[in-house]
């Protein structure tokens, strides 16, 4: 089964050429589960990690496998995920309250 992630409940969409204040404005909850789409180098999902709790899960895609390459070399918060896709469709296992893009 599918999810198209316009269906999901999202408490937030922000733009990550302004990421660090919106992190912040986020104010991420134990357990939260975010979605960013189109993470590239894994810059922005490497931010929001270290304000998550252990609980917490950060699923990450993109369309370039050379970015998640690099993505995945920088990685050092084991709740992150990178997932090839262009983000439209994604497992029903995830649901999200916070998306990226």
């Amino acid at each position: 089964m599918q999810v198209r992630i316009t269906n999901l409940p999202l408490r937030l969409i922000f733009i990550k050429n302004r990421a660090g204040c919106f992190i912040q404005r986020a104010e991420l909850k134990d357990g939260e589960c975010v979605l960013d789409v189109g993470c590239g180098t894994g810059i922005t999902s490497r931010a929001i990690s270290v304000r998550l709790s252990a609980e917490g899960r950060i699923v990450a895609v993109d369309r370039s496998q050379v970015q998640l390459a690099v993505a995945r070399k920088y990685v050092e918060h084991q709740a992150i995920s990178f997932i090839h896709s262009d983000g439209s469709l994604l497992g029903d296992s995830h649901i999200f309250s916070l998306l990226v893009i």
